[in-house]
Formats: structure tokens, C-alpha cells, sequence
């Protein structure tokens, strides 16, 4: 895991209030994949977290509901919106990650 406490950067920091565990097979190659969605909310906007090339033959659980979040986001895009982030995602505890 890495420490986020005293590095510079973008951070989304919220509460975590979905988040489910999507799988299927790719269309091209036949191989099969896994990643997972979250939904943080930083108060007054919502966003979207994905953590993708979760290994496939691993049983993985959606993150509990709830929970401080902070993500070290490594891009963002907004569409009609909704912003999506992608990065590393860790718990936060009084206000450091963990």
C-alpha cells in the first residue's frame, strides 16, 4: 500500500456510499476480467471510482459502505457530469490514510 500522508498530489477524499463487483469475459480474446465500481461522496458532488485488473480468480467483495475514503487519483475524466477517477484507494483513519 502506498503512503499518501505526505505527498503532494491530487486527493479525493469522501464517504463511501456504493460500491459492487463487476466480472464477464472479453469479447476478443475470450479472457476474463474483474474490477470494481465505487460511488465517494465529498459532501456536496458525487464520483466515480473504478478499480480495475482485479484478478479474476480471486473471490473479491464490494467495500464497505460508509467508510472514509482517499484516493491517490491517477486520471479523471468528467462526461455529462459525472467525474470518473481511477487510483489507488485506501481507508482513512481521522483524516490520514491508512
Amino acid at each position: 500500500m502506498v503512503n499518501i500522508n505526505n505527498q503532494d498530489g491530487l486527493l479525493l477524499r469522501g464517504t463511501l456510499v456504493a460500491s459492487r463487483i463487476d466480472s464477464g469475459v472479453t469479447k476478443d480474446e475470450g479472457k476474463a476480467w474483474c474490477a470494481r465500481t465505487n460511488m465517494i461522496t465529498s459532501g456536496s458532488r458525487v464520483f466515480s471510482h473504478r478499480e480495475s485488473g482485479l484478478d479474476p480468480t480471486q473471490e473479491h467483495q464490494p467495500h464497505e459502505l460508509g467508510a472514509r475514503v482517499v484516493v491517490d487519483v491517477e486520471y479523471a475524466r468528467t462526461e455529462a457530469g459525472m467525474t470518473t477517477c481511477g487510483g489507488t484507494l485506501q481507508a482513512e483513519d481521522n483524516g490520514k490514510a491508512k
